[in-house]
């Protein structure tokens, strides 16, 4: 039997739970995490606030059905897009700890950017690690060559893109990859020789800032919400401009370098492929929200569109870091942005535009909870660095062919796992389609072959 039940219903986190369990006395409706095809788009109400938490692509699935799918019309106005609206629009305002979605994709030819290949973070650096019998950690061994492909698309791209940028192109890139070439595990000498590079050769606005293109609004306070929403659309309309210029963009070239480097990172991590404090600090601890909310996003004209409904004023935006609560005196949700001046945003309508938790002890499939209570599968067990056991999102499975673990240690045999209750085993099981392209690269990760180096 093979156990391959894909996204499934989760049960509410402590917050979700107290803004459900309020909404029920106050009147108010609140729409709880769930696949956009299943949601009753039509109980949001007309004409009113209505609090959407989550700027991921579940959000655009979101906002198609509330503007477009209520009649509203988007009208090419020559330089810009205009919305036109139906009148049966609510009023949505956005909420993410970003403050602004998912960057849009790049115009490419392939799934993957032609230009861009990866020098670093190969398949064959990983057989090296399996050679010398080194268990790769992810911050310290994998990110750091990720990190230095992600520098040469960036600045590669801009020496053929934009001349003038750099003076020097030959002595820049030369000396870029002497600094880049990976030497001692030393994170600091390479880094700072790399920064000795660009301050003879780039100018600062020509520079790659990674932390600052997955959260663009960060280090800014706001006085008003009308020059937050002034912001989002600016960042909106660059964004779309560069997805435009597709691989003559040097942004969405670095980006694409993330975006191959994650192909190769599913054959890293596979099977135990780092240690679970790596895994559970670096890998699922920071780099994972980083690069989703940088590789992951919808085509640029979702984000014109976004951009015309901030204009028209039927999209406004919290700010990042917000807050939810209930204020049971008025009786609304709330929802607030340390970096924005002015009372909290309020509405009688709250949606949650997110997917359900992929956490199998917090399912609500009633075959998967009774095999857990029957004690047939358990949640994977990982200890983080400072020797504690937290539990991981997927079921403890023995090595391929994936027989999941029973409670009691052993392996419970004739029951196969397959799919997103492996992702405590198979990092990116929600995003592991990958597209082939004639001339294009190949991975392990999404060719059919093991996913697993070779020992």
């Amino acid at each position: 039997m093979v156990l391959a039940l894909g996204h499934l219903a989760s049960r509410l986190n402590p917050e979700q739970r107290e803004l459900k369990a309020s909404a029920a006395q106050l009147g108010l409706s609140y729409f709880p995490p769930a696949v956009p095809a299943d949601v009753d788009w039509a109980a949001v109400p007309a004409g009113e606030p209505v609090l959407v938490r989550g700027m991921g692509l579940n959000f655009f699935d979101a906002m198609g059905q509330l503007t477009e799918g209520r009649g509203g019309k988007f009208i090419d106005a020559g330089i810009r897009l205009e919305y036109q609206p139906s009148g049966q629009e609510p009023l949505i305002i956005a909420a993410s700890r970003r403050g602004t979605p998912y960057r849009a994709k790049a115009s490419l030819a392939g799934y993957y950017p032609g230009s861009v290949s990866l020098r670093y973070l190969t398949e064959a650096a990983l057989e090296r690690f399996a050679a010398t019998g080194i268990r790769p950690g992810f911050d310290h061994d994998l990110w750091p060559l990720l990190h230095r492909d992600t520098l040469w698309a960036y600045y590669s791209t801009l020496v053929r893109s934009q001349p003038a940028a750099v003076p020097d192109a030959s002595a820049f890139l030369a000396a870029l990859e002497d600094a880049l070439r990976p030497h001692a595990h030393s994170a600091a000498n390479w880094e700072a020789a790399v920064e000795s590079v660009l301050a003879v050769h780039v100018g600062p606005r020509h520079r790659l800032d990674l932390p600052g293109l997955a959260s663009p609004l960060a280090g800014r306070s706001f006085g008003s919400r009308a020059e937050l929403d002034a912001a989002v659309v600016e960042y909106l309309l660059d964004d779309a401009r560069r997805s435009a210029l597709g691989e003559e963009d040097p942004v969405k070239m670095a980006i694409g370098a993330l975006h191959h480097g994650r192909a190769v990172l599913k054959t890293a991590v596979a099977d135990g492929g780092i240690t679970d404090e790596s895994w559970v600090a670096g890998l699922r601890g920071w780099f994972e929200s980083f690069v989703e909310g940088l590789a992951s996003g919808p085509p640029a004209l979702r984000a014109e569109q976004l951009a015309a409904l901030a204009r028209a004023g039927v999209v406004s935006f919290v700010g990042p870091d917000p807050r939810f609560s209930v204020d049971r005196r008025t009786g609304r949700f709330t929802a607030v942005s340390p970096w924005v001046k002015g009372p909290p945003v309020a509405a009688k309508t709250m949606v949650e535009a997110l997917a359900p938790a992929n956490r199998v002890s917090a399912n609500a499939s009633p075959l998967l909870e009774q095999l857990l209570a029957d004690g047939m599968v358990r949640p994977r067990l990982m200890m983080t660095a400072e020797g504690a056991p937290v539990q991981a999102t997927g079921l403890d499975v023995a090595p391929h062919p994936y027989r999941p673990v029973a409670a009691n240690g052993s392996v419970t045999e004739g029951l196969y796992v397959l799919g997103l209750q492996l992702s405590a085993t198979q990092w990116g099981t929600a995003i592991a389609a990958e597209a082939l392209q004639p001339g294009g690269p190949t991975y392990a990760s999404g060719s059919g072959r093991s996913a697993t180096p070779t020992k």
